[in-house]
């Protein structure tokens, strides 16, 4: 069964600025659909640490998302200015400079965390 999340790929939409009340509701859901995929993320670390191994299941997860990464950046080179980017590469973004939520296309953060899991949970436990 698939988890639902709130979508953070659904949209590529820019972070709001601050200013009114509506800009200030628009970039508390911004925030809150980051927080959501970075613990997605986070549980995924834990569970393959758990199965793997700390080393072995960070490196494991970290070997699928370089080359998710790869990929992504290969398709569009302007990917840095995608939070999801980041959130899936590992690297640190500047909001000023990574404003966009969602990556464009087929590319879908939380499938690619979810799919992880799926894969891990597959796996047979360390003995």
């Amino acid at each position: 069964m698939k988890e639902e999340f709130s979508g953070l790929q659904k949209t590529t939409r820019e972070k709001p600025v601050p200013g009114d009340v509506a800009e200030d509701e628009a970039i508390a859901e911004w925030e809150a659909d980051v927080k959501e995929i970075e613990a997605i993320k986070t549980i995924l670390l834990r569970r393959a640490a758990k199965k793997l191994g700390t080393q072995e299941g960070a490196g494991w997860v970290r070997q699928r998302a370089v080359a998710f990464a790869d990929q992504i950046r290969k398709d569009h080179p302007d990917c840095e200015r995608y939070f999801a980017y980041h959130l899936i590469a590992g690297s640190t973004p500047i909001r000023e400079k990574s404003p966009l939520l969602g990556l464009p296309g087929d590319y879908d953060t939380e499938k690619f965390f979810i799919e992880a899991m799926g894969e891990l949970l597959a796996m047979r436990d360390k003995s």
